[in-house]
């Protein structure tokens, strides 16, 4: 059974971020509330952040510690937001359990630019142009270095590692995906039978008809793809390859429109002898691992997560 909660922060993201609620689009109380989440977070007194530009102009914020400084292991993490949202101040304090279930690491956030301006293959560029900074100028170790993202940024993290693999490059320890976007033709069965009940990009009650699904694919949150063919798997993971790629976890909500995307991922990863962990929450909403200090399943899920981060770390 959800939690209250869960049930009451779901209410919230239909209320203030869904663009099917009935509210005003850009009400002052949508606007305090989206603050309130992303934007007044602040890093414990132990932790110091930065931002910083590669020698090729890609953006990152790194986190640390600043008792300890750096470490020589990197949590590199991708953001998600549909490639239109930036990096929100949030995600930084996810970096306080990163750091003690790796015993001491610090986290790299790909600050990438962004659609509509910006589109494919721009982040992926960026991303495997923050790989080489890391292990070529920064000189980290690719097995000290654990690679993650929600949502776009999980779609990112999986084309990066694809990207790597058919580079002949070495690949990270591991990797973790929150709700992974990995199917840009929209042809799972969740997305269509989820449309009712996905807090974040569906529509409350309503059944995805052609003409909506048409509306979707065609409207903003798809304006990172710009004429990139949708099946192309840096593109859309779901139909990529997957020998070769490290241990993986997943975590995903069985009321996402994206629920099948995932669980069709984790059964490539298996057929190719991957090992990998798949987090189920029933009942949970898009990303609800991000909203981990709020929502008990998120708790759970992210604390799992760090689990798998500790053992991968292992000396």
């Amino acid at each position: 059974m959800t939690s209250i909660r869960g049930l009451l922060i779901s209410h919230m993201i239909w209320k203030n971020m869904n663009h099917n609620a009935p509210h005003k689009k850009h009400s002052a109380a949508r606007h305090r509330w989206q603050n309130a989440i992303f934007n007044k977070d602040r890093l414990p007194e132990a932790y110091t952040w930065s931002a910083e530009t590669t020698p090729g102009g890609t953006a990152f914020q790194r986190v640390i510690r600043t008792d300890t400084g750096r470490t020589g292991r990197v949590l590199l993490y991708f953001h998600g937001g549909a490639y239109r949202d930036g990096l929100v101040p949030s995600y930084r304090n996810f970096s306080t359990g990163f750091f003690q279930a790796a015993n001491g690491c610090e986290t790299i956030y790909l600050d990438y630019r962004c659609a509509p301006d910006y589109q494919y293959p721009t982040q992926l560029n960026e991303a495997l142009d923050l790989w080489d900074d890391l292990t070529k100028r920064q000189g980290y170790a690719p097995d000290q270095i654990i690679l993650g993202g929600d949502s776009a940024g999980a779609n990112l993290a999986l084309a990066l590692l694809l990207k790597l693999r058919d580079l002949n490059k070495t690949m990270p320890r591991a990797a973790f995906c929150i709700s992974a976007w990995t199917d840009m033709t929209c042809n799972t069965q969740s997305f269509r039978d989820n449309y009712g009940r996905d807090v974040m990009f569906g529509n409350k009650g309503k059944t995805l008809t052609e003409d909506r699904l048409q509306a979707l694919m065609q409207g903003k949150i798809f304006s990172f793809l710009g004429n990139a063919d949708r099946t192309d798997p840096y593109v859309s993971p779901i139909f990529g390859d997957y020998h070769g790629f490290p241990p993986m976890f997943f975590s995903v909500g069985t009321h996402e429109m994206l629920y099948d995307e995932t669980l069709q991922v984790v059964e490539k990863l298996k057929a190719c002898q991957v090992p990998v962990t798949c987090e189920i929450q029933p009942g949970m909403f898009h990303i609800y691992v991000v909203f981990a200090r709020l929502v008990p399943e998120g708790k759970i899920s992210y604390h799992r997560l760090l689990d798998f981060i500790r053992a991968n770390f292992v000396d």
